[in-house]
């Protein structure tokens, strides 16, 4: 499984790179990944927070949860032998990579770039279920059945940024990555969100291209 760049739209970063499992030397480990096409870094965001939530979140899970297993073997005896603490930290692993696949995403690393992509909002059926199939802060391809659905037909590659329920609907933020619009965004223009997998959002085109620090 490949993940999308959050600067060239493309699939450049592997499994191994989304949850963060690659050994290197420690002053490269917050700089985050980078994408093996455009060769640009991408750091990793929590969906609590962005980048200082992720930070919080994953010290908080290596240093309690080790400990915290460690005390609760100690509970029933008043004492654990020291592999319960090597046995933490397996739990704390494996929590952590959990944590990194299905609430964290990699992004570009400062504000400017990010508010620098423009944005539009979609609605769709509040009823159908997103999560975890297609989640804030992953990136995904946009189709738009008015402009056709073929390989060459006009697209988006975005990022959804936000997912708020409002009644009977949601409405989606999407920010824009990578797109080959020669006649941009109508109004109330059918949206198709595209996984890798069998699942698609269908949704209506609320508000066109604009840029965030427009709003």
């Amino acid at each position: 499984m490949k993940y999308r760049c959050p600067h060239c739209g493309e699939k450049g970063f592997m499994f191994v790179e989304k949850i963060d499992f690659l050994p290197r030397w420690l002053p490269e480990y917050f700089q985050g990944a980078r994408c093996s096409i455009c060769r640009e870094r991408a750091v990793y965001h929590s969906r609590w927070g962005g980048r200082i939530g992720h930070a919080v979140i994953q010290s908080a899970i290596i240093v309690v949860v080790p400990f915290l297993v460690f005390f609760l073997a100690t509970l029933p005896t008043g004492r654990a032998p020291v592999y319960w603490l090597l046995i933490g930290v397996l739990v704390a692993a494996v929590l952590l990579y959990v944590f990194k696949w299905l609430f964290c995403h990699l992004d570009k690393p400062t504000h400017a770039e990010r508010v620098g992509n423009p944005t539009f909002r979609i609605t769709v059926p509040a009823a159908v279920r997103m999560w975890p199939r297609m989640r804030v802060g992953e990136i995904y391809l946009c189709r738009f059945p008015k402009k056709g659905l073929h390989l060459d037909a006009p697209y988006v590659i975005g990022m959804i940024e936000k997912a708020e329920k409002q009644g009977d609907q949601r409405e989606i933020t999407i920010r824009v990555v990578k797109e080959y619009l020669p006649k941009g965004l109508e109004p109330d223009e059918g949206v198709w969100v595209l996984t890798d997998g069998d699942f698609h959002l269908e949704g209506v085109v609320t508000l066109p291209h604009r840029r965030q620090n427009e709003e």
